[in-house]
């Protein structure tokens, strides 16, 4: 029996969310979603999202990139990653996902040109640069000049949101993601096992204050401490994972630099 069968789970619940009910819309999400809010209505042209290693940076953006618009503003939102990507692979990219095929000779035109003719039609454009680079806020910065119907979310690690807002010339909004907290930890492991299939008690309370206290409230380890844990206790034929399960994958398994 896979440890799957035994907890009677219909897929691994700690992966990556694959659909937009796997979304865990915590404190920090909703706070961030709500600045995202803010931006649409307000106009603002740029928001910089800040949010540590592990946290969630990408899934929040790529949920806010599924959306067909934000509140009642109706917005064609496009997501890119600009993690080792050259100025001509990020262009590229991101006119490819407005719908133009053939870049030219000058690609800032005819990304220009697309958001234009969707404004015709009275919607907005969003751009969401996940790992944002200075290069990426670099052409972020000229497409914002040329384009008033567009708006950009770069996300940044704290460490080098000063260089990215720098590039681009400086950022009005600023976004925070933040870890989760103790409450919304349980609830996070409660409603990833729920969506899966699986009983919301499968973690002891202290199994998951322990989870909370090693990864620090980040979703990462701590999706990733929780996904091993889960095979372990099966192997034992636990009714529930236990708080020395979580200590011994912890210790043993998954160093806590992970």
């Amino acid at each position: 029996m896979t440890y799957q069968a035994y907890w009677s789970l219909s897929k691994l619940p700690f992966g990556r969310p694959e659909s937009a009910d796997d979304f865990f819309p915590g404190r920090p999400q909703r706070e961030a979603l709500a600045r995202f809010d803010y931006l649409a209505h307000s106009g603002q042209a740029i928001g910089l999202l800040v949010a540590p290693r592990g946290v969630g940076q990408s899934t929040l953006l790529r949920r806010v990139a599924q959306s067909v618009g934000i509140g009642d503003c109706a917005f064609e939102i496009v997501y890119s990653s600009a993690k080792d990507r050259s100025r001509e692979q990020l262009l590229r990219q991101l006119a490819q996902r407005l719908g133009s095929q053939r870049l030219g000779h000058d690609p800032y035109r005819k990304i220009t040109e697309r958001i234009g003719a969707s404004a015709k039609a009275g919607i907005r454009t969003m751009w969401l640069v996940d790992d944002a680079t200075p290069l990426a806020a670099e052409i972020a910065g000229i497409l914002l000049a040329a384009s008033p119907q567009l708006s950009v979310v770069l996300g940044s690690s704290p460490e080098r949101g000063l260089a990215i807002a720098a590039a681009v010339g400086g950022c009005a909004l600023r976004i925070d993601l933040e870890p989760l907290d103790l409450a919304d930890t349980a609830r996070f492991v409660r409603h990833q096992l729920g969506v899966v299939g699986g009983s919301p008690a499968i973690f002891t309370d202290a199994a998951v204050v322990r989870l909370f206290e090693f990864s620090e409230g980040r979703i990462g380890p701590l999706a990733r401490l929780a996904e091993l844990c889960l095979p372990v206790a099966a192997a034992r034929k636990d009714a529930n994972v236990h708080v020395d399960v979580v200590e011994s994958i912890q210790y043993e398994l998954v160093p806590i630099a992970a």
